[in-house]
């Protein structure tokens, strides 16, 4: 039995490659269209609607993020993204209300968000947003230490 299955690898292989579904563009436009999402806040014990970021809010959430910083040891002028802002602009940018079709936050909200919401409540629905966006922890990591990178 070892055998055979050993011998039908290969052939295996070569069906799973064969039999791939390869989308068109129009496909992919039709596909990937962005869907409101939820994610269960444990210290705030109930949800929040969001949608995921496209590249343009991620460019844009970056951009606002990032500022400049002289590195202590070269001396050389770095960027540097400022992870808790990018946290709160990620709810700014993404939650939703209710009915999933409007803004929850506004710029007006980053204060308040900022100085009276717990930040482990805004971290998980970072997180979430951040993953469903396609943004890993190792991109975030990257961005506050470039020399580690």
């Amino acid at each position: 039995v070892k055998a055979v299955a050993i011998l039908l690898l290969p052939f295996i292989f070569w069906w799973a490659q064969m039999t791939r579904n390869y989308l068109s563009k129009q496909q992919i436009f039709e596909r990937a269209k962005r869907l409101v999402k939820e994610v269960y806040v444990p210290a705030w014990d109930g949800s929040v609607k969001y949608l995921p970021m496209n590249m343009d809010e991620r460019r844009q959430i970056r951009k606002e993020c990032t500022k400049l910083e002289v590195d202590q040891n070269s001396g050389e002028t770095v960027q540097v993204l400022d992870v808790e802002m990018f946290e709160i602009c990620s709810l700014v940018y993404c939650c939703r209300d209710d009915s999933g079709t409007k803004l929850l936050f506004t710029r007006d909200d980053i204060t308040r968000l900022q100085s009276e919401v717990a930040a482990g409540g805004i971290s998980t629905v970072a997180g979430e947003i951040m993953k469903e966006s396609g943004i890993t922890t190792n991109v975030v990591k990257r961005s506050e230490n470039p020399a580690k990178a």
